[in-house]
C-alpha cells in the first residue's frame, strides 16, 4: 500500500463516533474562528472580484459564500470562502507541519456538506478529516527550505 493510499484509507474510516469529545470541541472552535475570519475578509478588495468573478461565471445553486446571498456550484463556493478566510490572514498554525489547516479545509468541508445536505456532525467528521489529513501529509514532507 502507498502511503498516499494508507493516509486516504485512515482518514476514510474517521467516524464522527470515534472522535474524542475535546477534538470535536476544538473542531468548532475552529470553524467558529476561521467563519470569523471569513466575515471579516468578506468586504476587503480580494474578496470583492472573487465574489464578482464566481457571479459572473454563473454556477449551479449549491452552496453559499459566507457572508452573502450568493449560491452557487460548491467549487466556486469553496475558492471565494479560501479567499475570504485568507483576506483576514487567518493563522491556525499546525507547528509540526507549518501551515494553515482552516485555509483549505474550512471551504471545502462547509461546501461539500452543503451541497449533499449533511449534518452538523459531518461537518466536523470532515473538518477532522481535513486537518488529519492536511498535517500527516504536510508532516511526511521534510521542509528543508527553512533550514
Amino acid at each position: 500500500m502507498t502511503l498516499t493510499r494508507a493516509l486516504a484509507t485512515y482518514v476514510k474510516n474517521i467516524e464522527f463516533s470515534s472522535i474524542p469529545t475535546e477534538v470535536i470541541g476544538h473542531a468548532k472552535l475552529c470553524l467558529l474562528d476561521w467563519l470569523g475570519c471569513a466575515m471579516a475578509g468578506s468586504p476587503e478588495r480580494p474578496a470583492k472580484i472573487a465574489k464578482e468573478l464566481i457571479t459572473s461565471m454563473g454556477g449551479i445553486n449549491e452552496s453559499t459564500v459566507v457572508g452573502t446571498a450568493i449560491r452557487t456550484s460548491s467549487p466556486y463556493a469553496a475558492l471565494v470562502n479560501g479567499i475570504l478566510g485568507h483576506c483576514m490572514e487567518l493563522d491556525d498554525i499546525q507547528e509540526e507541519s507549518v501551515i494553515h489547516p482552516a485555509a483549505a479545509v474550512m471551504p471545502s468541508a462547509l461546501a461539500i456538506c452543503e451541497k449533499e445536505s449533511l449534518s452538523g456532525a459531518d461537518l466536523l467528521t470532515s473538518i477532522v478529516q481535513g486537518y488529519e489529513a492536511e498535517i500527516l501529509a504536510m508532516q511526511a514532507i521534510p521542509y528543508t527550505w527553512q533550514k
